[in-house]
């Protein structure tokens, strides 16, 4: 389980709250969680989720890890027709 809160005395509320109930192991910050990776940017106060790792052990799962990526052939943010 994560417990995120933009305020750190709120987390800790919410875990001591847990713990009354559950028997807890604090892990730290996530790096990987069900698949999808953390990376926190704390200058800028941003968390970046991605999941790159899972993308590259599915091609390799299926044998395509030496396909070129191609771009788009449609512009980012155009409607498309629905026929």
């Amino acid at each position: 389980m994560i417990v995120a809160a933009p305020i750190p005395e709120l987390v800790e509320s919410v875990i001591s709250d847990l713990q009354r109930r559950y028997e807890l192991k604090r892990l730290g910050e996530p790096k990987l969680f069900l698949g999808i990776e953390f990376v926190r940017d704390r200058a800028n106060r941003s968390i970046l989720l991605h999941q790159s790792l899972y993308i590259k052990n599915i091609m390799q799962k299926f044998g395509i890890t030496d396909v070129n990526p191609s771009s788009v052939p449609w512009l980012p943010k155009a409607d498309i027709p629905a026929d």
